[in-house]
Formats: structure tokens, sequence, C-alpha cells
């Protein structure tokens, strides 16, 4: 049986099944028991886990973003004071921002008596942030690789992205647009 553990620690399992028209599907499931469990996943699939740890099952996806880019935006990230999530969709570079304080999050999670178990309070605050998308870096010409910036509007009923720059290179791109996650106020002050 085909099964995977999200950040949350939560487990899921591969289920199957067939549609209406009789092709089959496979799908994520918590529930061990319900539904028929699948052996191992099916060629040309994927366990896809959303930042926020809802688990799915996708077909594969080929990112057209570069490892190097990747590891550009991670090394940018790891020094915000904000706690933040990213991934790949295709062409874009999505980053999420924590909804919550962490640090009053850990604090609670102290006094709430999460010492004692398996998970430390930090692990455990972390484990309960959910996060929302801020800024998008979208490639738009392969070559020279140029990318625009995007931040989330949430003005309104709907969400929406708001292009503010670019095109231009990531590294630039990332160094101005950034630092500004960790004041949201200049953020949401972009046009």
């Amino acid at each position: 049986m085909s099964k995977y553990t999200n950040r949350k620690g939560q487990r899921y399992y591969l289920k199957t099944g067939k549609t209406k028209s009789g092709k089959a599907r496979w799908w994520a499931s918590m529930d061990q028991e319900k539904g028929k469990n699948a052996k191992r996943m099916p060629a040309g699939y994927e366990w896809y886990e959303s930042v926020n740890g809802q688990v799915f099952v996708r077909k594969k996806i080929t990112p057209e973003i570069e490892e190097v880019e990747i590891g550009e935006l991670k090394s940018f990230l790891d020094r915000l004071e904000v706690q933040t999530r990213f991934e790949v969709k295709g062409k874009d570079l999505v980053i999420y921002t924590a909804d919550q304080d962490f640090g009053e999050l850990e604090s609670l999670m102290a006094m709430m008596g999460f010492a004692d178990t398996a998970k430390s309070p930090k692990r455990k605050a972390e484990d309960l942030l959910s996060y929302s998308p801020m800024l998008k870096f979208t490639l738009v010409e392969p070559d020279p690789r140029r990318f625009v910036v995007c931040r989330m509007c949430f003005l309104g009923d709907e969400q929406d992205w708001l292009e503010i720059d670019g095109p231009g290179s990531l590294g630039q791109l990332i160094e101005e647009y950034l630092p500004l996650l960790d004041d949201e106020e200049s953020l949401f002050e972009l046009i």
C-alpha cells in the first residue's frame, strides 16, 4: 500500500477507483479503511503537498524554474524574519507568508504544555501555521531568463495577482522585493 506523511505528521493513503466513464482514478485519503488502497503510485503521477499541508495525487508537472533559481530564492528566504514557504507552479515561484505570528503561537504552545510531547513547542507551532500567497515571480522570457514580480491583492471579495515590476533578472527582483515581506505595510503600498 502506498502512503505519504505530510509536514504535520498526518498519514495519507493512495486510493484507486473508477470514474463514471470507467477510467481509472487515484486520490489521497486519510482513512486507511475506506475505499480501495492502491499498492503503488501509477506512472506519471505523484504525491503533492500544498504549503498548508493538504495532500493530493496529481499528474507529474515539469517545472520551468531552474534549480539554481530555487536555490537563490531559498537562500534569501532564510534571511527573512517572517515565516515563509514557497512552491514552484510551472513558470511561477509563489511565496507564502504565515497568517499567524510565529513567536506568539510558539509561546502559546509552550504555555499549553506541548513541551512534554514528542514535538517541541516550536515544531508543533510550525505544524499549526497556515500560509497565504503574497509574492509571485513569473518567468516571462526564457532566454535570457527574465521575470516579472506580482503581489497578491486582497481588495474586495476576490484575491488576484497585481503585477508590480519587471521584466528583470530574478536576483534583482528578489533583492528588491523579498525584504518587503518583513514589512507588509510597505508591500501593500506597492501599486
